[in-house]
């Protein structure tokens, strides 16, 4: 679990920290966080996928120079288009990190100066440690990973362009820790190391691999990878998704070789159990198969009672809000299973009502760990007030991000924390000037009009 975040000159933020850690220093597992449009809610989400997919950046150039040698003897074959070609290289280049100086790039704070840091504080098998990773316009600065060592906590390794130090506790075999080094003099700085180690895991046997690195460094790797993280906005989509349930990948549609396969079915009841209690309409949800070659595609049916009859729906004909429920499944399936789970926004297009249900229903099994964005006020009178974090933006422009926990003012039992959150006692909602969109109108329309006269003489 994520037991805190430390961001510097990273997209809005210039230095915050959002602590999650609760009684022992062991994380909380539920976390909804607030704050005005514009505040930074969704920059902690990207944080989280930075690093997440920066372990994957050596895989992915890897993969980006055999798709350029794959579309080159296409080209000479002449078997596809040019366009095509270009389409699909720019698709695999945006959805991939290609090195460390694009994330600094991509995410610096604008007119800031100083490095970009990020600094990922975790609970793994009941023993804290950290991630850090320091980036400059070059590439990598910085990376140290501390976690346990023979019971004890201590630095896995630590990097800089100046020294490369590797625990002889952690990196056990002499012949194998050279190759690593030559490793990292070919691709650190454009690549951490950590992403090293993933493409060593995806290129060369993993009992081999398995045999020469710690499990305890391995396990923090196999974390970082394994959070999934959520963001469905316009300008920024983040759709990361572990689990060790395939059809969970393909819950809308897909392809399976039996109709009756075992995981499919019981997906489908688990789906049934989750929106019929949601939903007074909804009487019932299947999958409709087609056979296809020596498979059976399927797709996932809706049946509704309209106007007294009922009526199959397939998802692209569903509301917003049922389709955006669908997608937020296999996350809240993960967060209850025990993975760790992020959420931006995770009320869009969802009636508070439903959300509510669905939150304080997971509140009280949680065995994951769910941090979620949220608009939705109605959640805080049903999360207890160390579940609730607050984005505060003072008037020059810092942020910093704060517990309902922590605040001076003492707030009573009968007092409703979500009545004082919208009078603005504990910060982080819009201030509202003199607005008058009537006068705005007007004012408008008297400047057309004036143009208007003054072109015409």
């Amino acid at each position: 679990m994520i037991s805190y975040l430390r961001l510097k000159n990273f997209m809005s933020f210039k230095d915050v920290v959002l602590d999650l850690r609760g009684s022992k220093e062991i994380p909380k597992q539920m976390i909804a966080i607030y704050g005005e449009n514009g505040s930074g809610k969704t920059n902690l989400i990207q944080a989280l996928e930075v690093i997440s997919r920066s372990t994957m950046s050596l895989t992915s150039i890897l993969e980006i120079d055999n798709l350029k040698k794959q579309l080159e003897r296409m080209r000479e074959e002449d078997t596809r288009s040019d366009a095509f070609r270009l389409i699909e290289f720019d698709r695999v280049m945006n959805n991939h990190f290609s090195n460390m100086r694009r994330v600094f790039t991509s995410y610096k704070t604008k007119e800031s100066t100083g490095h970009l840091l990020i600094e990922l504080g975790f609970y793994l098998n009941g023993k804290n440690g950290y991630y850090f990773l320091e980036l400059d316009e070059r590439g990598v600065v910085f990376e140290e990973l501390k976690y346990v060592i023979n019971e004890k906590i201590g630095s896995h390794y630590r990097i800089t362009r100046k020294e490369k130090v590797l625990s002889p506790s952690i990196f056990q075999d002499d012949k194998y820790v050279d190759e690593l080094y030559e490793l990292m003099e070919k691709y650190w700085g454009k690549h951490t190391l950590l992403a090293i180690i993933a493409n060593e895991f995806k290129i060369k046997n993993k009992e081999y691999i398995s045999n020469r690195i710690s499990s305890n460094l391995l396990d923090v790797l196999y974390w970082i990878q394994s959070m999934s993280i959520y963001s469905a906005s316009d300008y920024h989509s983040i759709k990361r998704f572990s689990t060790p349930f395939p059809v969970l990948f393909g819950l809308k549609e897909g392809s399976v070789n039996d109709p009756d396969d075992h995981q499919l079915r019981a997906f489908e009841r688990a789906l049934r159990n989750f929106f019929l209690p949601l939903y007074s309409d909804i009487k019932n949800i299947y999958y409709r198969f087609e056979k296809d070659a020596d498979t059976y595609r399927y797709e996932i049916i809706f049946t509704k009672l309209v106007a007294s009859k009922l009526i199959d729906l397939r998802y692209g004909q569903e509301s917003t809000g049922t389709q955006k429920l669908l997608d937020l499944f296999s996350y809240l399936f993960m967060s209850e299973y025990g993975g760790t789970v992020c959420i931006d926004e995770i009320d869009t297009g969802i009636h508070d009502l439903l959300m509510v249900e669905i939150i304080e229903n997971l509140s009280d099994t949680l065995s994951g760990q769910l941090i979620m964005t949220t608009h939705n006020t109605a959640l805080m009178q049903h999360l207890k007030k160390d579940n609730i974090y607050i984005i505060n933006i003072d008037v020059y422009g810092n942020k910093e991000i704060i517990c309902l926990s922590e605040y001076d003012f003492r707030t009573q039992k009968n007092h409703n924390i979500q009545n004082m959150y919208l009078r603005g006692m504990y910060n982080g909602v819009p201030v509202v000037g003199n607005l008058d969109i009537q006068e705005i109108v007007d004012n408008a329309q008297q400047e057309l009009a004036e143009y208007t006269v003054d072109k015409s003489i």
